[in-house]
């Protein structure tokens, strides 16, 4: 019980301090905008932390350009002695011709492996510090309205700081349990018709992106990744907005596990762990539907599905996972709709974690 007051008094002393902070014009529509936050957040995977988040856009209707420039700039500390710092630009040129869409973290974050593959027990879970450096990175070409596509440059430095000593990762049967240099070279697709960035009405967006990993440009092991982002958004009245999305990272080769994907985290299987299962293959999906409440609070419940495989062949009914819940919201920037959330999951597990974070989940 006590765990739960505190985030709820934490939640709602943090949102009713930011609201003078945001007090726009709603009607008044800026050429660009700052959001800063500096707050408490909670995640089960990191206990409490406080992070610093600045979201920055440029609006771009002069230029041609329906979308914002968003420049993203984070750091953060919990009480698990995780540390991240990051930047995250999505910016035009040349009148919406070209665009850089990249992320680039450094980060020192304890966490938890439990293995790979599909049925991997909550006992098995051992604790790992991992210390890391890594970036996509992608300069596309619009080629038609909303469609760009490009080269994708991805990077990631990983250390083992720390492993149990009677652990998987420490028994050197792991591919990655020492660390690892992943580095790779392909290509990004994107098309974006959403109508905003921040607060989707309708519309709808798709990333896919693609690399080989080879040992000739830096990478320790050699294999192929891919990633399929789709998203989908339904206005139904107003605010009301039923949102859909799936994800898939398909990997095959040399795969270590610091490439691999997996369920569980603040975006897709929110109350399920972060990577609580793990292998060479994950598919997953959620549907969430969001709703205004009052003032400046709106609501969220949400339900998702995943799984893991070594392989696509391997995919079946019987190792899906579920986890489902619901949010609220408390509307921070009006104009554009950002928001900090505060959101409840639960999976088949049985275990309900919280999250208190900036922006939607998707």
């Amino acid at each position: 019980m006590r765990y739960w007051k505190t985030i709820i008094i934490v939640t709602f002393t943090f949102m009713c301090t930011l609201a003078p902070a945001s007090g726009k014009d709603a009607e008044k529509k800026d050429t660009w905008g700052i959001v800063p936050m500096g707050a408490p957040f909670y995640t089960p995977d990191t206990s409490w932390g406080a992070g610093a988040y600045i979201v920055t856009y440029f609006l771009n209707d002069e230029d041609g350009v329906d979308k914002p420039d968003e420049i993203s700039v984070y750091g953060t500390y919990t009480l698990r002695n995780q540390v991240s710092v990051g930047i995250m630009p999505e910016i035009f040129f040349k009148r919406g011709l070209f665009k850089l869409s990249a992320q680039l973290e450094a980060s020192r974050f304890p966490s938890s492996f439990w293995g790979v593959g599909p049925d991997t027990g909550d006992n098995e879970e051992e604790e790992y510090t991992p210390r890391e450096v890594w970036t996509d990175t992608s300069f596309l070409l619009r080629v038609i309205s909303d469609v760009y596509i490009g080269p994708l440059v991805h990077f990631k430095y990983s250390r083992l700081e720390k492993v149990e000593e009677e652990g998987l990762l420490a028994a050197g049967s792991i591919r990655g349990d020492d660390g690892t240099d992943v580095a790779g070279v392909g290509i990004c697709l994107q098309i974006d018709k959403r109508d905003s960035i921040f607060y989707t009405k309708r519309g709808f967006y798709i990333s896919v992106k693609g690399s080989a990993n080879r040992n000739e440009i830096g990478s320790e092991y050699d294999f192929f990744w891919s990633e399929m982002d789709v998203r989908l958004f339904f206005g139904i009245h107003g605010d009301h907005v039923l949102a859909i999305q799936a994800v898939s990272e398909l990997s095959s080769g040399a795969v270590p596990f610091q490439a691999m994907g997996g369920l569980g985290g603040n975006i897709i299987m929110r109350g399920m762990l972060q990577n609580r299962y793990l292998d060479r293959c994950s598919i997953e999906a959620q549907t969430e539907y969001r709703f205004p409440l009052y003032w400046r609070f709106a609501g969220v419940v949400f339900g998702s599905m995943g799984e893991v495989q070594p392989v696509i062949d391997d995919f079946n009914a019987g190792d899906i996972h579920t986890a489902w819940g619901g949010g609220l919201r408390f509307i921070v920037d009006s104009e554009q709709h950002i928001a900090v959330r505060l959101d409840v999951g639960t999976s088949e597990e049985g275990a309900i974690n919280a999250y208190l974070l900036v922006k939607e989940a998707f």
